[in-house]
């Protein structure tokens, strides 16, 4: 099963990665609140000679002018977990 997601944010974009992994999961991205724009992101399932997956995913993060929600959810068969982060907007002067 699912036992932790991580998360982390660099320059324009959010990483989510989950590893130790049975059996094969699938990752998604959402936003809160819901974003109408699509979420461009790639995501790379591995497997380990025990069997076991590891996935990551990074979603490309774009200048939408709102605080925002990024939900990375990584779900098996048996149960998924969800990681969030905060991104809030800047605003230059």
């Amino acid at each position: 099963p699912v036992s932790k997601v991580s998360l982390s944010r660099e320059e324009n974009k959010t990483f989510c990665s989950s590893e130790g992994i049975y059996p094969e999961p699938e990752l998604t991205w959402s936003t809160i609140p819901s974003s109408n724009t699509s979420l461009q992101n790639r995501t790379t399932v591995l497997q380990t000679e025990e069997q076991l997956y590891s996935i990551s995913s990074f979603l490309v993060v774009s200048d939408s002018g709102s605080d925002l929600i990024y939900s990375c959810t990584v779900r098996t068969q048996r149960n998924k977990k969800r990681a969030t982060l905060r991104r809030l907007c800047e605003y230059f002067f």
